[in-house]
């Protein structure tokens, strides 16, 4: 009997685990919070990631994705003021390392290229800026795998210029 249920356990768990192989392509949507900075001027601005990835396996991951990181408004000056918009894509990789069975703790290394749009004011008038650029970025984060298809995320992103927190959820295909 006891041959038995231990047979039974050895078997539910090996088709727990075929089922939760992370492999394979997925998608994602975060919304972030960044903390932004424009020639001195700080901003704290809410955005949106939307993302493509592809899991080697449950240790591996690579992705790609496009991040509205908001708009750092400045202050309204005689000669000043105005607004700065900045978007940009990243692609990374990714190492999970898992905390039991649906707890992973993430690293994130990539890089992030971005680009700001706005209007700044001045003595002569609305002047049009755009400016772009490509930062490393570092993260850190956690991974909780709700089913075997879905997986609710949490992250802290850094990078030269801009420093991110995310909340979010991928789905695996």
């Amino acid at each position: 009997m006891k041959n038995s249920i231990a047979f039974i356990l050895l078997g539910l768990f090996a088709i727990h685990n075929v089922n939760a192989d992370p492999s394979g392509l997925y998608v994602g949507i975060s919304g972030l919070e960044d903390d932004a900075e424009f020639r001195g001027d700080k901003d704290e601005d809410t955005g949106w990631e939307i993302r493509l990835g592809y899991s080697i396996n449950k240790y591996f991951a690579v992705q790609a994705g496009y991040l509205d990181l908001g708009e750092v408004v400045l202050p309204n000056f005689a000669d000043g003021g105005g607004s700065v918009e900045t978007d940009g894509v990243a692609v990374s990789a990714l190492a999970m390392f898992p905390m039991g069975d649906d707890f992973s703790v993430v690293g994130k290394v990539g890089l992030l290229a971005w680009e700001r749009d706005g209007v700044l004011g001045s003595i002569a008038g609305p002047r049009e800026l755009s400016e772009d650029g490509s930062d490393l970025m570092l993260g850190i984060g956690f991974s909780y795998h709700v089913t075997d298809k879905v997986d609710i995320t949490a992250d802290y992103n850094d990078s030269e210029d801009f420093t991110w927190i995310a909340g979010g959820i991928n789905y695996h295909f």
